[in-house]
């Protein structure tokens, strides 16, 4: 009998440990981004903007692709679509370094 109780109560724990890695694995990416991007405003039309965008990659990851989000007058942000101008997207990882 006291080896079941002891096997319900280390069970018992599970629930706290998987919140626990939880917690560490978001924490860890918002100390530990894995890029650290900068946009800069290079023309603006009435219906579109162009913008570089340069960073660091550092860490590894698997390409996600580009999100963008517009930010409207009251505040409110909606989705935005994004293209390429200057190459197609090829939508390969890039190693860890500038870009």
């Amino acid at each position: 009998m006291a080896e079941v109780l002891k096997r319900l109560y280390y069970w018992n724990w599970i629930p706290y440990l998987l919140l626990l890695q939880l917690c560490i694995w978001f924490a860890f990416d918002y100390y530990l981004p894995v890029v650290r991007a900068h946009g800069a405003l290079v023309s603006q039309a009435a219906d579109s903007v162009v913008i570089a965008l340069s960073g660091k990659k550092l860490r590894e990851c698997r390409y996600a692709g580009l999100q963008a989000y517009s930010r409207m007058p009251d505040g409110t942000m909606r989705d935005a679509s994004i293209k390429r101008i200057d190459q197609p997207a090829g939508g390969l990882t890039r190693p860890v370094g500038t870009f």
